[in-house]
């Protein structure tokens, strides 16, 4: 018996279980989140607009949705840059390697410069990231 069920029965903000269902969803927890992952994007074709009933509400929803698919695709160039970088870290080509670090670099300066990412972080990556090359050429 649940800490919240009465001597009764469930409490007052309770479900009774349904037979044969998991105890999350048989006591009223959401499954949105869980079942149907991307019912909450535009791009579902069955996707409706949230309660927003304002227009400046809805203005700020499609500005966040923007803002999202930019942020995504900065940082999903940037995190490719990166990878590349380390696959030519890992194959021990130095030359190919410094290359790489250029480019990588230039993801990241590009992702902090508009804010996808904290121009700290962006730092520390990049110094890291040297730090690697620098290991592989004097070894």
């Amino acid at each position: 018996m649940d800490s919240m069920d009465g001597e009764w029965g469930p409490g007052p903000r309770q479900r009774a279980p349904r037979p044969g269902a998991p105890d999350a969803i048989a006591h009223g927890a959401s499954t949105l989140g869980k079942l149907r992952p991307n019912m909450r994007r535009p791009d579902n074709p069955s996707w409706r607009w949230p309660l927003a009933h304002h227009k400046s509400a809805q203005k700020r929803i499609r500005q966040s949705e923007r803002r999202r698919k930019r942020n995504q695709h900065i940082r999903t160039g940037m995190r490719t840059q990166v990878k590349q970088f380390r696959q030519a870290l890992e194959a021990g080509d130095a030359g190919v390697a410094g290359e790489r670090l250029k480019l990588a670099e230039k993801a990241i300066r590009k992702a902090a410069t508009k804010g996808v990412i904290p121009k700290g972080r962006a730092d520390r990556a990049v110094s890291r990231m040297a730090k690697s090359l620098n290991g592989l050429a004097s070894a």
